[in-house]
């Protein structure tokens, strides 16, 4: 993750920690780890991340009350509350999870089981506006799938039909699905 806005101040005869209480450093520290962790959690089960971004959203709304709080946690706040509530980025989340599960059973070359992963991420993924692949929240960019990895798969699954719908569906990347 990168920040742009991190203002802070250190006591250097103070001992950081992470956790209770709300420092912060240490707190910054906190929510991107949380935001990490979730972000990977996603790709074991679907939503799998949520128990790690509702820690990260405890940090943000400890943060609140910090004096700089305009400062950079305005935008923490609300793109962690979009990662857990915005139906858009939830089904986003949900395609990624199934599109990882169809790109392993693909490389395997458990066809039946990579088909049926695929059919289910390509369900959510068309509920999505094509902008969510790479989403852009505050000045942040969060690539949930891999475009050319989505086309790789397809190709090795034969999949010409769906290839032909995500290249209408995201005009602006069409030549990754040719």
């Amino acid at each position: 993750m990168r920040e742009k806005k991190w203002d802070f101040y250190i006591d250097s005869y103070k001992r950081l920690h992470l956790g209770d209480p709300y420092e912060p450093f240490t707190g910054l520290v906190d929510y991107c780890l949380w935001t990490c962790l979730g972000f990977e959690a996603d790709g074991f089960s679907p939503l799998g991340g949520q128990e790690f971004y509702k820690k990260a959203k405890l940090i943000a709304d400890k943060a609140r009350f910090e004096a700089k709080f305009s400062i950079g946690w305005d935008r923490r706040e609300q793109f962690i509350n979009d990662v857990l509530d915005d139906p858009a980025v939830v089904r986003i989340r949900t395609a990624r999870y199934y599109f990882i599960v169809a790109d392993h059973f693909t490389n395997k070359g458990e066809w039946t089981n990579a088909k049926s992963s695929m059919e289910k991420c390509l369900k959510f993924l068309f509920k999505c506006q094509p902008e969510m692949i790479d989403w852009r929240p505050s000045g942040h960019i969060l690539s949930f799938i891999d475009r050319s990895k989505l086309a790789q798969c397809l190709r090795k699954l034969e999949d010409l039909e769906s290839l032909d719908k995500l290249s209408r569906w995201d005009s602006e990347h069409s030549e990754q699905y040719q």
